[in-house]
């Protein structure tokens, strides 16, 4: 009697006994709801999405992320980084703070400023190689000998500045204009003639 007295005085309406939001509830025609699980309202949540581990190699723990929903846009930082998995994705966790405005039923999108950072020369990693003095490139350089002009490799002593899968950047004595070895048919070496051909 109690329980319907409170219904009548709150208009037919059910309150909770605390603020919080209804995270699964199943119902069906003529069902007794016992329990739900239930949110605190100061809870926050947690937003989580994949990608190729190869975008996610400048990704850290701590990164600035924006997270927006419609118009709305949140700042966060990255909580954690997932090993990849068998098909070579990650999983990124960030925390969205409880007064954020983002509906947990709907989808967001995740941005991230990985690197500010331009250079000047961006090459093909296959193109860098290292040996025990260091990395280094193959330039292929014109040389006249008696029988003509010959194709001839010269090696390249380069400092590389960051790497990723899809290219490296390096400092060096090379211009837009060099011709580097990328592959080879056989092994090559500085002081090697080849033939050059065009992709």
């Amino acid at each position: 009697m109690d329980a319907l007295a409170a219904l009548a005085e709150n208009d037919g309406v059910l309150k909770a006994g605390s603020a919080g939001t209804v995270e699964t509830l199943t119902l069906e025609p003529g069902g007794t709801v016992t329990e739900a699980p239930v949110a605190p309202a100061d809870a926050g949540m947690t937003a989580t999405f994949t990608l190729d581990s190869g975008k996610a190699e400048k990704l850290a723990v701590g990164a600035a992320l924006t997270l927006r929903q419609g118009g709305t846009a949140v700042s966060t930082t990255v909580r954690a980084i997932s090993a990849p998995d068998e098909n070579g994705r990650v999983t990124v966790t960030a925390d969205v703070p409880a007064d954020a405005g983002l509906r947990k039923t709907q989808p967001v999108t995740a941005s991230a400023e990985l690197s500010r950072t331009t250079y000047e020369m961006v090459l093909p990693p296959e193109a860098v190689r290292m040996d025990n003095k260091g990395s280094y490139v193959l330039r292929v350089e014109q040389t006249q000998t008696i029988l003509g002009l010959r194709n001839v490799l010269s090696r390249v002593d380069v400092t590389v500045l960051e790497q990723s899968a899809s290219g490296v950047a390096v400092e060096g004595p090379l211009s837009p204009q060099d011709v580097l070895v990328k592959s080879s048919a056989r092994p090559v070496a500085a002081g090697d003639s080849v033939r050059v051909e065009q992709p």
